[in-house]
């Protein structure tokens, strides 16, 4: 009898075991957190785009032990359910379902054969190939890992996954977990790394509960005041043209010198401010220069890792917020700049609400494409680009990567480079800004910043953004029209702003159809800024910089 129950007991124990295994082989599904959903919503309106993918990579140079590195990469997929996790419809609404761990399998793609410049070449159009390379949300898998090798001690990996599973944080967690389990690995031990008590799936959980609570409409409130009546920002350059889909068209970049980066850097300490604010602040009054507006708004994006609980967590995270400055009154730099501060400050102690629901709050009409709230972007890395210290290996980044630009008018980032520069990218929409025109935005950007430190109390309208040979092309080789004027002679006078532009007659006979003749060149020049269809357009001049002349 005793021996019947103690079968019996052990049946069921077995039965309890095999009914866990089950369950756990199979997928389970958790509602989205805002931020997904917002990502998948994008993705929907260019589903075989490539504009939020997340890769990164770098170049091995040493002893690799392949086995060893496919198997610190499944484990890092194991550790976090993230990179597990698909996004199917259910009941026609994306969910995320969480997948049982696999291991992820690693892509080997041997050009050793090849002579050196052809495997450099190659090299980097395959990982460029790799890097645009589509996800599909619904099916998965979100995480890829693809090595090159260049020779037997030689290789590039190449990691890509997608934002609605990632953020740039993400990728710092990735890299130290691989750091410790290739260690540990190489050596035959086992993950020394703590199993994570907090998965993604739980911070969706909380983040519901949060969405119900008081404390997000006091939030809401502040953004609600804070983006009334927000107006549109509306650059003032020649029209653009649609361009090919190749990364080229849709970017340009620049570098901000290393001791220009320094000198900002340190000028901020004084002025109890950051570097982004300092950035943020001559980005906006350039952008008020363009626009020739003194409501500036840009948008920006916070890591949202404000709890010690999701620090270790890959996942996306990242939220955005709209900074908004008033630039009127002819500030010095210095005074724009508390300004900035103060938008800035307020802005990060209310960045707990996601952006979706400022959207929904403030604009519920609204669709992902068209960003109603900004038509700008602004970013800034500046740490340097984290790269795995591997036993045996030398790890190097800074290999490139260009991205496809995602659905947006206008977006500046800024990296630091390990040099100290700050390596900058300028994306835009080429049917809505010429690449010209945002070439020179970059130049005029780096030389507002050089003066603004010169003189930081010198009123801003008074800096010139010209460079001296820009000047000379705009104001004069491309206002030179020879044309005879009647009974006068007549001359315009600009000055160095070239905003107080003014006519004085020097001479003249009994007449005043030369000072006529000024004021319809000025009109006909006034309507071909207002078209967008003037030079001095694009070098940041409207309707109000010219003042017509009049006969005394």
């Amino acid at each position: 009898m005793a021996q019947t129950s103690i079968d019996h007991l052990a049946a069921k124990r077995e039965r309890l075991a095999e009914l866990l295994r089950a369950k756990i082989s199979q997928p389970r599904q958790r509602p989205m957190s805002c931020e997904q959903r917002r990502f998948w919503e994008l993705h929907q309106l260019e589903p075989g785009g490539a504009g939020y993918n997340n890769p990164y990579a770098f170049r091995l140079s040493g002893v690799l032990d392949k086995p060893v590195l496919r198997k610190s990469l499944s484990e890092i997929v194991r550790r976090h359910e993230s990179l597990r996790t698909i996004f199917p419809l259910q009941n026609g609404q994306p969910v995320q379902e969480i997948h049982p761990a696999r291991p992820l399998p690693l892509l080997l793609v041997d050009i050793s054969s090849l002579p050196r410049p052809s495997r450099e070449v190659l090299a980097q159009r395959l990982r460029q190939e790799e890097s645009e390379r589509p996800f599909d949300l619904a099916r998965g898998p979100l995480v890829r890992a693809s090595l090159l090798r260049l020779s037997e001690r030689e290789h590039e990996l190449v990691i890509t996954l997608h934002h609605i599973v990632s953020d740039g944080w993400s990728e710092n967690i990735l890299t130290e977990e691989l750091e410790a389990l290739y260690a540990a690995y190489l050596e035959g031990k086992p993950s020394l790394l703590p199993e994570p008590t907090i998965q993604y799936a739980d911070y969706a959980a909380w983040q519901e509960q949060f969405l119900r609570s008081a404390e997000i409409e006091e939030q809401i409130r502040y953004w609600r005041k804070q983006l009334h009546e927000l107006p549109i920002l509306e650059l003032q350059t020649s029209p653009g043209k649609p361009a090919a889909s190749a990364v080229d068209d849709r970017s340009c970049l620049f570098r901000i010198p290393a001791q220009l980066r320094a000198q900002l850097e340190q000028w901020s300490k004084g002025e109890s401010a950051t570097l982004f604010m300092v950035l943020l602040a001559a980005y906006q009054w350039l952008l008020s220069r363009y626009s020739q507006q003194e409501d500036i708004a840009v948008g920006t994006v916070v890591a949202n890792r404000n709890r010690e609980e999701i620090a270790n967590v890959i996942g996306t995270f990242v939220n955005t917020i709209v900074l908004r400055t008033d630039v009127s009154g002819s500030p010095t730099f210095r005074e724009l700049v508390r300004r900035t501060r103060e938008t800035t400050l307020a802005g990060f102690a209310h960045q707990d609400v996601p952006f979706e629901k400022v959207m929904q709050d403030l604009v519920p009409e609204s669709s992902p494409a068209r960003g109603p709230l900004f038509q700008a972007m602004f970013f800034l890395q500046n740490l340097p680009e984290d790269v795995p210290r591997l036993p045996g290996l030398k790890a190097t980044g800074g290999l490139d990567l260009k991205v496809a630009i995602p659905i947006l008018n206008l977006a500046t980032e800024l990296k630091l480079d390990p040099d100290g520069d700050l390596r900058g990218t300028i994306m835009f929409r080429p049917e809505q800004f010429p690449r010209e025109a945002m070439e020179r935005l970059a130049v005029h950007f780096e030389l507002l910043l050089k003066k603004v430190m010169a003189a930081p109390d010198q009123p801003l309208t008074s800096l010139s953004i010209l460079e001296d040979a820009e000047s000379q092309r705009i104001l004069s080789d491309l206002n030179c029209t020879h044309s005879q004027l009647p009974d006068a002679a007549m001359c315009i006078r600009v000055g160095d702003t070239g905003r107080d532009m003014h006519c004085e007659k020097r001479r003249y006979g009994g007449g005043d159809s030369g000072c006529a003749q000024v004021r319809r060149s000025l009109r006909s020049t006034r309507s071909r800024v207002s078209r967008g269809t003037n030079p001095l357009h694009d070098a940041g001049f409207g309707n109000r910089d010219f003042a017509e002349p009049r006969a005394p």
